[in-house]
């Protein structure tokens, strides 16, 4: 994704980066679900650990708690 580690320091490159990987997920996870909603705390987990398991769990709920204070709501977060 950069052709040097301090290419990942560019803010801009670092962004489309993670931006390529959420998709990447994102359609690794609905692959065999068209149309069916995106939950995007669970394409996060797979953005930290693609494997799954407890740390992408760990990341979900993280991840769920911060948005959560942001939007001032109580989020969701399953445990697949």
């Amino acid at each position: 994704r950069f052709s040097s580690p301090c290419e990942s320091l560019d803010p801009y490159k670092n962004l489309d980066a993670t931006s390529d990987i959420l998709i990447e997920q994102r359609d690794a996870l609905y692959a065999s679900a068209p149309g069916r909603p995106v939950d995007w705390i669970q394409v996060a987990g797979r953005y930290h650990r693609p494997a799954g398991g407890a740390p992408a769990a760990k990341y979900r709920r993280t991840v769920s708690r911060h948005l959560s204070q942001v939007l001032g709501v109580n989020l969701l977060v399953t445990n697949p």
